[in-house]
């Protein structure tokens, strides 16, 4: 059933105050749905997400992206020696519902929810992220990634890392407890879901800065 808006404003409110340069207006916010979707995402060259009937550009600039990358690379190399799960980019798009599809900037998805350890072929993978990172841009709001870290944890996330390149920090997300903050001395550790991994977080944006300053 398409989701209806009084107004712009409310559009605009209920998918977490994103800019309205990235709401998609065809098909009409409302009633996009997957096959939309799919057909759009072919001809463009932006991942796009689908929530409330409505198709969302996802924001990500360029140090984000390697910022997000870097650490997938991290983790991909611990799952070589520990056979978790698998790990998707940015634009590895889930379908959390039926009619939610996102696409975190790095998700790792554990073997528990792939029963075969294979790779289904859909288009938009049935699964929700074990873990999901989001890197902080500029065009991202607190309501757009309060509602996604929300989303992630009722969908069955055990981790939920947002990262905020610009200040220095990331949160740290779990289903229960508080959110928690660190700074560039603190680390981002796998506890259960990958045991033994661990990446201080100074040290994520040094190697995602290559031989390079970090940008300003």
């Amino acid at each position: 059933m398409p989701t209806t808006f009084a107004n712009a404003a409310e559009m605009q409110d209920r998918l977490g105050g994103v800019p309205l340069e990235r709401i998609r207006m065809t098909p009409a916010p409302g009633t996009a749905t997957v096959d939309d979707l799919e057909r759009c995402q072919a001809a463009c060259d932006v991942t796009l997400e689908l929530v409330d009937g409505t198709l969302v550009e996802k924001a990500m600039g360029t140090w984000e992206s390697r910022v997000a990358g870097r650490l997938g690379f991290s983790i991909e190399r611990f799952l070589e020696q520990h056979d978790l799960g698998l790990v998707f980019a940015g634009d590895g798009q889930l379908r959390m519902q039926i009619d939610l599809i996102r696409a975190p900037a790095l998700s790792f998805v554990s073997w528990e929810q792939f029963p075969d350890q294979r790779l289904p072929r859909d288009e938009y993978w049935p699964v929700h992220p074990d873990l999901a990172v989001e890197v902080l841009s500029r065009s991202n709001t607190s309501a757009e990634i309060d509602r996604k870290t929300r989303e992630y944890v009722e969908a069955g996330a055990k981790l939920v890392w947002v990262v905020d390149p610009a200040n220095g920090q990331a949160t740290i997300h779990r289903p229960t407890g508080e959110p928690v903050q660190i700074d560039e001395s603190g680390s981002l550790d796998g506890r259960d879901l990958l045991p033994g991994f661990t990446i201080r977080l100074g040290d994520l944006f040094d190697q995602a800065a290559g031989r390079g300053k970090r940008p300003n």
